[in-house]
């Protein structure tokens, strides 16, 4: 009797850790954002052969500062397309919210999607704050790091 009242303790627990490992692998497939301030040593995980969404968010971006601004719309189109002929990054989808940007791409090696991340988000803080050398915007535009997911096709 003792032992099977044992048994069903044991199960709840079991089924914990199974949620809790599964939580943890759906947490691999992520990096950046909010959800990792702290916790930037670790190599971002990237799935090549899967579309990786891309994503930006600044709470800067308001009024002139606004990503979907009439200014800025345009131009930031044209840096992340730019850039990613450059880098060899095919672009699938282009989210412009205003606040944020959701991209959704597919590269071909780590190190041209790295040097991709890094280029196109430092020119579009640039166009849309108007910083120059000699004249800095004075803040991070940006909140956190890039977040970045890999999609799953269905």
């Amino acid at each position: 009797m003792a032992k099977a009242r044992q048994a069903k303790k044991a199960m709840p627990a079991t089924k914990a850790r199974v949620a809790a490992s599964v939580k943890v692998q759906a947490r691999v497939q992520a990096h950046g954002g909010r959800a990792h301030v702290g916790v930037r040593k670790t190599a971002r995980p990237l799935d090549l052969k899967k579309p990786i969404v891309v994503t930006l968010k600044s709470k800067w971006a308001k009024g002139k500062l606004s990503l979907a601004a009439p200014s800025n719309k345009k131009s930031i189109d044209t840096i992340i397309r730019e850039r990613a002929d450059q880098f060899g990054i095919t672009i699938k989808e282009i989210e412009n919210d205003g606040s944020s940007l959701k991209i959704i791409l597919k590269a071909r090696a780590r190190e041209a999607f790295q040097d991709y991340l890094r280029t196109m988000s430092a020119l579009i803080a640039r166009q849309v704050t108007g910083a120059r050398r000699g004249k800095p915007f004075g803040k991070r535009f940006w909140d956190h790091l890039a977040q970045t997911e890999s999609l799953t096709e269905n």
